[in-house]
């Protein structure tokens, strides 16, 4: 199981599976799940689940992968709606994403 160093991650957007992800060893991968909701104006970009893979975790890498989400949407103008805790916390510290945010969990 080769990991790889969490300064060298590619973060790719895989929008067939809603998923933003990194593959960091063989068998997993750090991923950010959302759902776009497009029945509101506008679209709003749901984060559903964090993963970071416990060897690495603690390092940074899951507020990389949601700042990533994050501007993904703010490119997009998309609203956001944290139902995930960890996203939910990030931009309770991060008040520049906060025009963004629709009500959460």
């Amino acid at each position: 199981m080769q990991k790889k160093h969490p300064d060298y991650l590619d973060f790719r957007v895989d929008p067939k599976n809603s998923r933003i992800f990194a593959p960091v060893t063989d068998e997993e991968d750090i991923e950010l799940r959302y759902n776009l909701i497009t029945d509101t104006q506008p679209t709003t970009m749901e984060f559903t689940y964090t993963f970071v893979p416990e060897p690495i975790r603690r390092q940074g890498i899951a507020s990389q992968l949601v700042l990533k989400g994050l501007r993904l949407a703010k490119k997009s103008n998309y609203k956001v709606k944290a139902s995930c805790p960890f996203v939910e916390h990030f931009l309770e510290k991060h008040s520049e994403f906060q025009p963004m945010a629709v009500g959460g969990r």
